[in-house]
């Protein structure tokens, strides 16, 4: 079963459904291979004992109480500190896509950014991934280089490349109006 998303200029891409997750944006990567982490994700620690908020006020010279954040792109130091320990609560802004490994770094496909960002892929129309997962099982391969096989279907032209950074299962160009 696949999943159809397109990117921000309409190219669309067939990705295995259970490749998609949700997972924390801190988890994901930049466009150089770069993880995200807490600080840019935006992810904050809530101060949920008195003992935590004593220990945070100890730290920093600065008053914590019960209900309190730790914002790490505020504070990654006092962050990272407390992150894990008990009393405070990690919060983490989540994602949903998948990472990758392209041959040279990690790279991630995000479809949905919690955090209100335009993703840079979104999902396919419903009845469009529909039809595509009923003709693919019956597509005809049309010409096999070393880069990849390009298949066909009545509705649908595809390619299934052969590099390290074809993180898709098929590249796919609509022929027919759905």
């Amino acid at each position: 079963m696949y999943t159809l998303i397109q990117n921000q200029e309409g190219e669309i891409f067939a990705v295995s459904t259970e490749r998609i997750e949700r997972f924390p944006m801190a988890d994901s990567y930049g466009d150089h291979g770069q993880i995200c982490g807490h600080s840019d994700a935006g992810d904050w620690l809530e101060i949920t004992t008195q003992d935590a908020a004593d220990k945070a006020t100890e730290s920093k010279s600065k008053t914590y109480k019960v209900g309190d954040y730790i914002q790490s792109f505020e504070d990654i130091q006092l962050f990272d500190e407390f992150n894990g320990e008990e009393g405070f609560e990690l919060n983490q802004i989540m994602c949903t896509g998948f990472n990758y490994h392209d041959g040279h770094n990690w790279a991630t496909i995000a479809v949905d950014w919690e955090n209100g960002w335009d993703a840079p892929y979104s999902y396919c129309d419903d009845e469009l991934i529909a039809k595509f997962n009923i003709e693919v099982e019956d597509k005809e391969e049309i010409k096999k280089t070393s880069f990849g096989t390009n298949y066909q279907t009545e509705s649908f032209e595809l390619f299934d490349g052969n590099s390290a950074s074809d993180w898709a299962a098929y590249q796919v160009l609509v022929l027919a109006q759905i």
